[in-house]
């Protein structure tokens, strides 16, 4: 794990510092996965996803420190709309998936079926489709300032 000093000497978490805890969390998820669709085991939906959520908090609180700590201190550079555009993006992707989440572990634990697919995986489209127009955006500003495009 790689951690970068700032000026003040405080650490800065990098993001792939939790890649190795989010890939056993992955697996762990998909063990009880396995273990629950091949119906050995009776468990709960909601206990089911505990290492998803895990990971989600995992993902979730360092970003989270991070931007209030740029947003505490601006001096060391201001933030640009463009980024903190992103950082909303990413929180909103973020509680997509957990709904998306929760919604399975309602639609599976009580056997909902008044609860139709795609009521339950409409966070997920939102999040594609976020990320496709984010994409556009970038790649439209990118191309916009190219120095081949001014041609």
């Amino acid at each position: 794990a790689v951690v970068s000093t700032q000026s003040t000497g405080n650490l800065r978490w990098q993001a792939h510092m939790y890649v190795p805890p989010v890939v056993v969390l992955q697996e762990v998820f998909l063990i009880l996965l396995c273990t629950k669709v091949d119906k050995s085991k009776d468990w709960n939906w909601f206990l089911l996803f505990i290492p998803i959520w895990v990971t989600n908090v995992i993902l979730l609180l360092p970003s989270f420190f991070e931007t209030s700590r740029a947003i505490r201190a601006p001096q060391e550079g201001e933030m640009e709309p463009k980024s903190a555009r992103f950082i909303v993006l990413y929180y909103l992707f973020i509680l997509c998936k957990i709904a998306a989440e929760i919604l399975i572990c309602i639609k599976y634990q009580y056997s909902m079926e008044s609860l139709r697919y795609y009521y339950v995986f409409l966070p997920l489209v939102l999040i594609f489709l976020g990320l496709f127009v984010s994409t556009v955006v970038v790649t439209h500003d990118s191309v916009k300032k190219s120095p081949a495009a001014v041609r």
